[in-house]
C-alpha cells in the first residue's frame, strides 16, 4: 500500500531531528591563547584569538578560570588589553645587557625593580597620549607576564606557579624625566634618577591583545621580541638574551612582598630604544608602533600590539584614560 505523504514527511523531520539531536557535539577545548574583546553586539567577551571582524570561539568566565570552550562563537569587534586594570604594574630595568650597555649602565646584579601608575594601563590599537612635559618620548617594546594568583617568597622552581601567561607590551617612556641628562647632550629635568614618574604617564603601558598561557610558553623562552616604529624594525631580540629569566624575577619580587593576582609585569626591553640612537629617534604626533612576540622554533606570532602615538595639546583639555 502507499505511504502517506504527509506521515512520510513527519517520519522524515523526526529522523532528521533525532540525528541532530544524537550528533556529536563540538569538543570542548582548554585554551592556551585566549584574547579579551568586544563583540558586534557590545558585549564583553575572552575567546580565541582572533582579528577584527573574525569569529572566536568562546570560554565561560575569564583568562584565570578553566579557559575551556562552550560552543559558542562571537565577532570581535575591538581586541583589548586580556586583562583589566590589573593592581598593580611593574616594570623590570635593564634585562637585556645590549640595552645596558648602549644606555652607558653596568650589568645589574639583580633584577632592576620599578612601577609604573596603574593608569598607565591601555588598550591594544588605543591612542598612546603623549603630555606637553615629555619632550623626549621614547618605545620600549617588551615581553609582559601576569600573575595568576596572590604569590608571596616564591622560590625560583616553582616561580611559574604563579604565572598565568604572555603577551607583548610597549613601556612607554619619558626619557626627558628619566634621568638628569641623556645621551642626546641636552639637560632635562629628571626625577633623581627615579624611574617610576616618567614611565607612568596615562596610557604609558599598553598591552596584548593575546596572552599565551604559561602551559604552552612554559618560561617565555624561545621568543622572537620585535618592535617597529612607522613599519621600521627598530628591536630585534629573542628572550634567550635576557639577564634574568622569568622564574629569578618572580622569585626575587616577591621576596618579603605579597604581588597579588593580576598583577602585570614588564620584564624588561632590548636593544634599540630611540634614547640610545644617535641621533636619537624620539616618538612624533602620528606615529605607528608595532611589537611582536613571535615563536622561533615555528615562526608563529603569538601577540601583536598596535598603538598610534597622540601628543596632547594642553593637559586641561585631556579627558581621564577609558578603562574597561
Amino acid at each position: 500500500s502507499s505511504v502517506d505523504p504527509m506521515y512520510a514527511e513527519y517520519m522524515g523531520s523526526t529522523l532528521l531531528l533525532l540525528s541532530l539531536a544524537t550528533a556529536p557535539l563540538a569538543q570542548a577545548r582548554t585554551l592556551t591563547q585566549v584574547m579579551r574583546f568586544i563583540d558586534t553586539e557590545g558585549a564583553l567577551r575572552h575567546g580565541t584569538p582572533a582579528k577584527v571582524g573574525e569569529t572566536s570561539d568562546l570560554i565561560d568566565g575569564d583568562i584565570f578560570g578553566a579557559r575551556t570552550t562552550n560552543g559558542l562563537r562571537a565577532t570581535v569587534q575591538r581586541p583589548l588589553a586580556p586583562t583589566e586594570k590589573p593592581p598593580a604594574i611593574y616594570g623590570i630595568g635593564l634585562n637585556y645587557a645590549a640595552h645596558a650597555h648602549a644606555a652607558n649602565y653596568t650589568v645589574p646584579p639583580n633584577p632592576i625593580i620599578f612601577f609604573k601608575n596603574r593608569n598607565s594601563y591601555n588598550q591594544p590599537g588605543a591612542d598612546v597620549p603623549i603630555p606637553p612635559v615629555s619632550t623626549e618620548p621614547d618605545y620600549e617594546g617588551e615581553v609582559v607576564f601576569i600573575f595568576k594568583k596572590d604569590c608571596k617568597n616564591v622560590k625560583k622552581e616553582s616561580a611559574l606557579d604563579c604565572v598565568l601567561g604572555y603577551t607583548a607590551g610597549n613601556d612607554v617612556s619619558a626619557r626627558c624625566l628619566q634621568a638628569s641628562s641623556n645621551i642626546s647632550g641636552r639637560v632635562c629635568p629628571g626625577n633623581g634618577g627615579q624611574w617610576s614618574f616618567s614611565k607612568g604617564f596615562d596610557g604609558h603601558a599598553p598591552y596584548g591583545p593575546e596572552l599565551i598561557t604559561v602551559e604552552e610558553a612554559k618560561d617565555a623562552g624561545g621568543l622572537l621580541l620585535q618592535m617597529r616604529l612607522n613599519g621600521k624594525l627598530m628591536q630585534n631580540d629573542t628572550t634567550d638574551d635576557m639577564i634574568f629569566d622569568i622564574p629569578t624575577i618572580v622569585a626575587f619580587m616577591t621576596q618579603g612582598t605579597t604581588v597579588e593576582k593580576g598583577t602585570v609585569v614588564f620584564s624588561g626591553t632590548p636593544d634599540g630604544v630611540g634614547g640610545t640612537r644617535n641621533p636619537p629617534i624620539w616618538l612624533r604626533d602620528g606615529d605607528h608602533m608595532t611589537v611582536t612576540l613571535t615563536r622561533i622554533s615555528d615562526s608563529r606570532v603569538f601577540s601583536n600590539l598596535q598603538n598610534p602615538v597622540r601628543f596632547e595639546k594642553k593637559e586641561e583639555e585631556v579627558a581621564p584614560m577609558e578603562v574597561i
